[in-house]
């Protein structure tokens, strides 16, 4: 958890409770997918510049068995509609895949550094 997370729990300790209840509803199979979900994620993600964002939901995406191809035109979607902020930061979306996938082969190697 962050330092603001712990901040805004600490000063609402029911903030996160109900957090968590959503997450655990978005969670549950359903239409969409957990694929699609994440890459939803991750658009917004993208949209609002989140680094830690990106690095916790490209894990969650790996884990629903996205694959960089699907990843890849989302990144094309991403800078089509928010432009050269929106590269800056899809491309740290497929970084951030194939560092997981790195990671994943091989976890002495592994360092997120953005």
């Amino acid at each position: 958890m962050g330092a603001n997370t712990q901040f805004l729990t600490e000063l609402n300790p029911e903030y996160l409770q109900h957090y968590n209840q959503l997450a655990a509803i978005l969670a549950k199979p359903s239409a969409p997918d957990a694929v699609t979900k994440e890459l939803i994620i991750l658009a917004v993600a993208i949209n609002q510049r989140c680094e830690t964002c990106i690095a916790v939901h490209v894990d969650q995406y790996i884990k629903a068995g996205g694959n960089y191809e699907q990843l890849s035109d989302l990144d094309n979607i991403a800078i089509l509609v928010d432009g050269d902020p929106g590269m800056a930061f899809a491309g740290k979306v497929l970084d951030c895949f194939d560092r997981f996938l790195k990671y994943i082969k091989k976890p002495e190697a592994f360092a997120l550094a953005f």
